[in-house]
């Protein structure tokens, strides 16, 4: 599918009834158009696998794997709220190591920077190690350069998972394969790189068979609850331990059965529960020959019993397949379940503590277009709902983002908002909330020659842009022009500043200003009254724009709507001179409905002003007469002008001597 490309300037979304205006001063920001977007690395060669944090500003750091150099490396750039790059150009290099990365993940580490971890080879192929690495809010590595190891124990360590320990450091756990199978290890790594537990990990579950696909979450406590997929038994089992920060295991060695049902249950998904335990989530064939793969789910206290049905409750039993769930706790101990159902379409279900589905009995369908949502992520918008993004396939492969409330209401189209519809595939999005009710979304996106990272910031309107107008008019009232306009929402927003031109003047002319609702979010109504505008009535149409401000300064225009000007009393006259011709001085006579600021000027004949009476000088309603002397006058005719920003009118005088 081919689509239109657009100059790279910030735009104001509007409704169906304006135009888009494209301003080419505007400054480096989040771009309104899900064409554009906002380029985080176009260097040669191929970059993917974005992975994206908070910067707790409202802005994010993203990382992402890179091959520009001899191997695949880890490169990071940190935008701000509004949408600029902070760091240099493509990124700053994290880890440059000989051998190929993969696995990368990353965490806030909460002081405005990040931590970031992941498996490389540089110790031979085969030898997958874990390594990690802190950045701070200006891209500078902290830790050793190239990362600390976490793991570099033989064979292969990957599956990584993390979660910071609220103390300023990170743990993280991962499958490991320095036994005969693979088993599951994990590791504390304090805020200065150095590892709190055992040299390259303590053993969380060394039973027989295989053992992978660790993820955890804190237990409240200052440990972690980890819950993995386990091959001990017949079929593949969920399992879960817990362990305290000191890296004591806290419960049955090896772990405690979280389901057993038949058949197979894997790839579990975890978040903490509030109270010391954990939701656990995961995909389950206890029903495959009747009714496809479901998803299920169990919460587990702190002592790691099961506090709903034993093996776990069903999220969605329905008939097809349901798998690949993700979840994120809910703030108020339960929890919300994005997962696919038959390979296409998205679900959403919120759980509460007892185990209750919220909504509706199979879930809430995020999008309801053809095509396709695969590889979702999503957060929470602060507001006890949820932020989804995916790669969505409707047309060729495109980014897609969906808002739901907390009691399950499709808060966007139905259809989702377009994130990215620019030209080519875009995939692996990567979503963290922006504290102001939206979300940034990072992707790896090839419209260009080669694989790059793009990224949006989505407000929590579904707009791409910081400030939404909604409507935006112009209205001749009682001899002066209403201008009223709406916004749907607001980001750092200081205000609008108000231009005026007329039918025959290209020159636009501020007129007024009027202060924003900062970060209001939830938009608001403005109106501003042109109490000049009767001056124009020979030029009846009126032309006005906003002048979007943001606290930075970047601005954006809105389009221009028009007013005619029918009917109005023209609200400056400018009557002949005299005497005329003059010699020592001459009068200028005018006539004002009202207050207004004038300017008056002696041009010569060429057009070049020779003598200016008075700038934009404020007089009152009714005739006036100005004395001027005209000493520094040249004997000659002149233009005598008078304007108001709007309108000007021209008169000739002759001075002699």
């Amino acid at each position: 599918m081919s689509r239109n490309n657009h100059c790279r300037h910030r735009l104001l979304i509007l409704s169906t009834f304006f135009v888009m205006i494209l301003s080419p001063e505007t400054r480096a920001q989040w771009y309104g158009d899900p064409t554009i977007n906002n380029a985080v690395c176009i260097a040669p060669k191929m970059q993917s696998a974005p992975v994206v944090c908070t910067d707790g500003s409202g802005g994010a750091i993203i990382a992402w794997e890179d091959t520009r150099g001899t191997s695949k490396d880890i490169y990071a750039q940190h935008f701000n709220s509004y949408g600029a790059p902070q760091w240099t150009q493509n990124g700053v290099l994290i880890c440059g190591a000989p051998g190929d990365v993969q696995n990368l993940v990353i965490f806030s580490d909460g002081s405005g920077g990040a931590f970031l971890i992941w498996a490389d080879i540089r110790a031979g192929a085969g030898e997958h190690d874990i390594y990690a690495q802190r950045i701070n809010s200006s891209g500078t590595s902290l830790w050793t350069a190239n990362g600390v190891p976490v793991c570099t124990a033989r064979w292969r360590q990957r599956w990584i998972s993390a979660h910071p320990d609220g103390t300023g450091g990170i743990f993280i756990a991962w499958q490991d394969e320095r036994g005969n199978d693979f088993d599951i290890y994990a590791q504390r790594i304090n805020g200065s790189g150095a590892a709190l537990w055992t040299a390259d990990g303590i053993p969380v579950c060394t039973a027989t068979d295989v053992q992978k696909y660790p993820k955890l979450c804190p237990d409240g406590s200052g440990g972690i609850i980890i819950a993995w997929s386990d091959e001990r038994g017949v079929e593949s089992d969920i399992y879960a331990q817990r362990i305290s920060g000191s890296g004591t295991v806290q419960w049955t060695a090896n772990g405690i059965p979280v389901s057993t049902a038949p058949e197979h249950q894997w790839i579990a998904e975890i978040c903490d529960d509030g109270s010391g335990g954990a939701l656990i989530v995961w995909t389950d064939r206890r029903y495959i020959s009747t009714n496809g793969t479901d998803i299920y789910a169990q919460r587990i206290d702190g002592s790691g019993s099961s506090l709903w049905a034993a093996s776990g409750i069903p999220i969605c039993a329905a008939s097809g397949d349901q798998a690949g769930a993700r979840v994120h706790g809910d703030g108020i101990g339960g929890m919300f379940i994005i997962f696919h159902e038959n390979g296409t379409g998205l679900i959403a279900q919120r759980v509460n503590p007892s185990g209750t589905l919220l909504w509706s009995t199979n879930g809430v369908r995020v999008c309801t277009a053809s095509g396709g949502q695969a590889d979702h992520r999503f957060c929470n918008d602060g507001s006890g709902g949820i932020i989804i993004t995916w790669q969505d396939g409707r047309g060729d492969w495109d980014i897609y983002a969906q808002r739901i409330s907390g009691n399950g209401s499709i808060q966007w189209a139905a259809t989702g908002t377009p994130v990215c519809t620019a030209t080519g595939f875009q995939d692996n999005p990567s979503i963290c909330a922006d504290g102001s009710g939206g979300a940034i979304i990072a992707w790896w996106d090839d419209r260009g020659s080669t694989i790059d990272i793009y990224a949006s910031a989505i407000r929590s309107s579904g707009s791409l842009v910081p400030v939404e107008l909604s409507a935006f008019s112009a209205t001749a009232a009682a001899g002066n022009v209403v201008l009223r306009w709406e916004t749907v929402a607001e980001l750092n927003n200081r205000g609008f500043e108000i231009q005026r031109r007329s039918e025959t003047d290209g020159v636009w002319q501020k007129i007024g200003f009027v202060d924003g609702r900062g970060n209001g979010n939830t938009g608001g109504t403005y109106a501003f009254t042109d109490r000049q505008s009767g001056e124009v009535k020979p030029h009846p149409l009126l032309f006005y724009r906003l002048r979007q401000i943001d606290f930075d300064g970047s601005f954006t225009y809105s389009p221009v709507v028009r007013v005619e000007a029918v009917g109005r009393t023209q609200a400056t006259i400018l009557l002949d001179p005299y005497p005329n011709p003059g010699t020592a001085y001459v009068f200028i006579p005018f006539t004002l409905t009202h207050e207004r600021p004038l300017t008056i000027r002696f041009c010569n004949m060429a057009g070049r002003m020779v003598l200016s009476v008075c700038e934009s000088a404020v007089f009152a309603g009714g005739s006036h007469a100005l004395m001027v002397p005209t000493a520094r006058l040249a004997p000659g005719t002149y233009f005598v002008t008078l304007s108001t920003g709007l309108w000007r009118q021209t008169k000739k005088v002759t001075i002699v001597r």
